[in-house]
């Protein structure tokens, strides 16, 4: 046997694996998990409240860089409710009065979430801050975006949004 198939062997053998992972992922969304979480502004949210419309949800905490550099971005969408999609941006294993703190500094005007212990974001399997789903008015996951977002990729994530439930919409 000569060095050149024994390279090649290892490479098909991951290409085999890498192929076969991607075969057996869903073709279709994923059924978002209902939840329910306090609002910081009292009262709760669920997502089955949230049924029959489109619903970005945002997981991120008071502790986070990048998600203290995504509340004017989320403030403005919010305020915008594009095409009907709401919005439910949820802190995180955060200190309650600090997330109460930097909603009032930002002037957040939509409704958020608090998630003391991480149990929602655990449902989710939610590892990093912050973490966005895209999840349509039937209920699935159609997108998960990691990291921080600009108004470019909330943009495109409603387009996507919107575009799921004219697809359905059309069947």
């Amino acid at each position: 046997m000569n060095i050149r198939s024994i390279a090649i062997k290892p490479a098909a053998l991951i290409a085999l694996i890498v192929f076969a992972g991607c075969a057996a992922m869903p073709s279709r969304p994923v059924k978002a998990k209902d939840f329910t979480v306090p609002l910081l502004q009292g009262g709760q949210a669920s997502l089955s409240g949230y049924a029959g419309k489109p619903l970005i949800l945002i997981f991120g905490a008071t502790w986070c860089s990048h998600c203290l550099h995504e509340m004017p971005i989320l403030k403005k969408a919010c305020e915008r409710g594009k095409g009907g999609v709401q919005y439910l941006p949820v802190f995180v294993k955060s200190n309650r009065a600090d997330a109460l703190k930097l909603i009032k500094q930002s002037g957040m005007t939509c409704k958020v979430g608090w998630d003391p212990k991480g149990r929602v974001a655990n449902l989710y399997g939610v590892t990093g801050m912050p973490e966005t789903l895209f999840i349509n008015s039937r209920g699935e996951i159609i997108d998960d975006y990691f990291g921080t977002m600009e108004p470019s990729d909330i943009n495109h994530g409603i387009k996507e949004l919107l575009k799921s439930d004219k697809a359905e919409a059309g069947k």
